[in-house]
C-alpha cells in the first residue's frame, strides 16, 4: 500500500520509445527534435491527480466491498451500502461490477440496484497509437446515453473526438512544446443547448509538481497545483467566473494524501466550509478497513462512514 511519487515523465518515455510503428519512425526521422518531447496524455489524466485529492468522496453510513481477481485479467466487485442513515440517499443498496483488461482491450460492466447499468469497451491498436472507446449508460426508466470516443496518441501529443447519443460532439488537442510545458485546446458542442464551450489548457510538469492553468469563453478560470514528495502528495484547486447574475465567484479546494506502509490517510477543506477526512488501514492481505467523516461549517451537516474491503 505504500505510496511513491508519481514520475510521468519515466512513464512518457516508456511509451515513446516502445516499438514505434512507421509514422512514428518517419517523423523522428525527419524531426529529431520530437524525440526529445514526451507524451502529453490527455487534459483530464493531468488534472485527474489534483481531483482525486480535492474531490469529496465521503459516503454515509456502512459498506462493504468483495474484490475477486478470478484470473490475471479478469475481475469483479460486489458492494453492499449495509446501513444509510439518510433515507434520500441515492447511493445503491447494492453494486457488482466487472473488468477484463488484457493487452490493449478493456472491457467494463457495472450493474446496480437502482437498475442502472454502465459498459465499456476500449481497443487500442497500432502499439496503442490509436484507441476506440464505446460506452453506454441506461438507468432504470431504459433512457440510454451511447458516447464514443476516437483517440491518436503521438509521442508527443494527442488528438481525440467524442460524441454521444444526446448530440454533444467535441474534440481535444494538446501537444508538449518542450520538456515541461504542454499546450491545449478543446472546443465542445452542446447540441441540446445549443451552446460551444471552448477551452484554452496550460500545463507545466516537474519531476514532483504540476502547475494547471484552464480558461474558457464561459468567463471561469480554474487553476490547479501538485506537489509530490515522496509518500505525499499535496493538491490545490482554483475555480473563478461569473455567474448568471453577473457577480464573480471563486471556490477554493485544498486537498493532501500520506501513505504509510500499511495504511493511507487523506483530508480535504474547501471554501464552502467542507472538512473531509479519511483512513485507510491494511489488516492483512485480503482485509482492509476505511474511516471516513466530513463536517460542513456553514450547514452543520456531518456525515460518518464506516467501510470492510475484503478482496481475493
Amino acid at each position: 500500500m505504500e505510496a511513491t511519487a508519481d514520475n510521468n515523465s519515466l512513464i512518457d518515455e516508456q511509451e515513446v520509445t516502445e516499438k514505434p510503428n512507421f509514422f512514428k519512425s518517419f517523423l523522428f526521422n525527419k524531426i529529431p527534435f520530437l524525440k526529445t518531447l514526451p507524451y502529453p496524455g490527455k487534459a483530464e489524466e493531468i488534472i485527474s491527480e489534483v481531483k482525486g485529492l480535492i474531490n469529496d468522496d465521503i459516503y454515509e453510513g456502512g459498506k462493504v466491498d468483495f474484490n475477486f481477481k478470478i484470473s490475471p485479467f479478469f475481475d469483479t466487485t460486489h458492494s453492499f451500502n449495509v446501513y444509510t442513515p439518510n433515507e434520500n440517499s441515492r447511493t445503491p443498496k447494492y453494486s457488482n461490477q466487472y473488468m477484463f483488461s488484457k493487452d490493449s482491450t478493456l472491457l467494463y460492466a457495472k450493474v446496480d440496484s437502482e437498475r442502472r447499468i454502465l459498459g465499456r469497451f476500449d481497443q487500442a491498436f497500432y502499439n496503442n497509437s490509436i484507441r476506440v472507446s464505446l460506452s453506454n449508460m441506461m438507468d432504470k426508466t431504459l433512457k440510454s446515453n451511447l458516447a464514443s470516443e476516437l483517440e491518436f496518441r503521438f509521442p508527443f501529443m494527442n488528438l481525440c473526438f467524442k460524441a454521444d447519443s444526446e448530440n454533444t460532439k467535441g474534440f481535444s488537442f494538446i501537444t508538449s512544446i518542450t520538456k515541461k510545458f504542454t499546450f491545449g485546446i478543446e472546443h465542445t458542442y452542446l447540441g441540446n443547448h445549443g451552446q460551444s464551450i471552448n477551452q484554452l489548457q496550460f500545463f507545466v510538469n516537474n519531476p514532483k509538481s504540476t502547475f494547471s492553468f484552464i480558461m474558457g469563453n464561459t468567463g471561469q478560470i480554474e487553476s490547479s497545483y501538485v506537489y509530490r514528495h515522496k509518500n505525499l502528495h499535496i493538491g490545490t484547486d482554483l475555480v473563478m467566473g461569473i455567474t448568471q447574475e453577473a457577480k464573480i465567484m471563486s471556490e477554493y479546494s485544498f486537498g493532501a494524501r500520506y501513505a504509510f506502509q500499511q495504511s493511507l490517510l487523506k483530508f480535504r477543506a474547501d471554501s464552502n466550509g467542507s472538512i473531509f477526512g479519511s483512513y485507510d488501514q491494511l489488516i492483512n492481505q485480503i482485509t482492509k478497513i476505511n474511516i471516513s467523516a466530513s463536517l460542513n461549517y456553514f450547514t452543520q451537516d456531518y456525515k460518518f462512514g464506516l467501510g470492510l474491503n475484503l478482496q481475493k
